[in-house]
């Protein structure tokens, strides 16, 4: 069997889908770059606004268009949730597996590692940007994170990363090769309208800290000084099991101290909340960087 795999996620999405690859890496399963070449097809969609959405659905179309007439095209991350009708409009035959629905992978390959004891936090697994079909789009970030590489690698420099680290306020630290991922949390408690994280996601619910901490061990162990810790609300970190995001960076912090952590997705009022407990991982430069919306 060979599989392609393509996502115009978020942070967040594109670390599942690293999950995702993963997966398939360990239970021998070849990943390709091109969907002409792949037995499977598996597309992570995000649709956090209507412009990801739509962009979600032409990748899809132009997906379907070019596999091969028996292989079969797998929608998952966040879309098929809230846009099923719209999938299934431009691809018929689609399977489409929801964030609770990911288990279902170990029916399609058996025998090896199981989706449950897989975690992603380092090392590529999915064929890297410049390697792949460039027919098909990734979010736009990534292709202007791709051209400030590019014009930087031809004169030699480092001028338009900085300058593009500079007029991001470096919001896309999670796509340096030196930062090592960690998902700690999937979901969100609240219950805002306008946002589709719930119906994708579901409840919120942590990562256990026995795991993540040995995520962070194993960082340590292969020589990384900064983490990025990656959920759909980091804040709440623990609040499912009698702790807060608080006592995680404490038991961080004395596993080492001259490391680095950042912070995504973290909500204004529990910011302010554990501002307190937080206050002095700032001040130490331990925490350096956080997105509070």
């Amino acid at each position: 069997m060979k599989v392609y795999i393509h996502t115009n996620g978020c942070a967040v999405l594109k670390h599942e889908t690293e999950r995702i690859a993963k997966f398939f890496h360990l239970n021998k399963v070849e990943i390709v770059e091109c969907p002409e070449d792949g037995d499977l097809i598996v597309m992570t969609c995000c649709g956090v606004t209507h412009n990801e959405e739509n962009q979600a659905i032409d990748i899809i179309s132009n997906l379907n268009s070019r596999k091969q007439k028996d292989a079969t095209l797998i929608v998952s991350g966040c879309l098929p949730a809230f846009a099923s009708e719209r999938i299934l409009e431009v691809a018929p035959e689609a399977q489409l597996m929801s964030y609770s629905q990911m288990r279902n992978f170990d029916s399609i390959v058996s025998g090896g590692a199981s989706w449950d004891d897989v975690y992603y936090n380092y090392g590529h697994m999915m064929k890297q940007e410049e390697h792949r079909d460039d027919t098909i789009h990734s979010s736009n970030q990534d292709m202007d994170l791709q051209l400030m590489k590019t014009v930087d690698e031809t004169n030699h420099t480092s001028n338009c990363i900085q300058q593009y680290n500079l007029c991001t306020l470096r919001r896309y630290i999670w796509q340096d090769e030196d930062v090592y991922q960690i998902k700690v949390a999937y979901g969100c408690p609240g219950h805002c309208n306008y946002c589709a994280t719930k119906l994708a996601i579901g409840e919120f619910h942590s990562v256990p800290k026995a795991l993540v901490l040995k995520q962070f061990q194993e960082g340590i162990a292969s020589g990384f000084k900064r983490f990025s810790l990656i959920g759909d609300e980091i804040g709440c970190y623990g609040t499912d099991f009698g702790e807060n995001i608080v006592t995680l960076l404490d038991d961080v912090y004395a596993l080492n101290s001259e490391i680095t952590v950042s912070i995504r997705y973290i909500h204004p009022d529990i910011f302010v909340r554990y501002y307190d407990g937080l206050k002095p991982y700032f001040v130490n430069g331990f925490i350096d960087f956080f997105c509070c919306a």
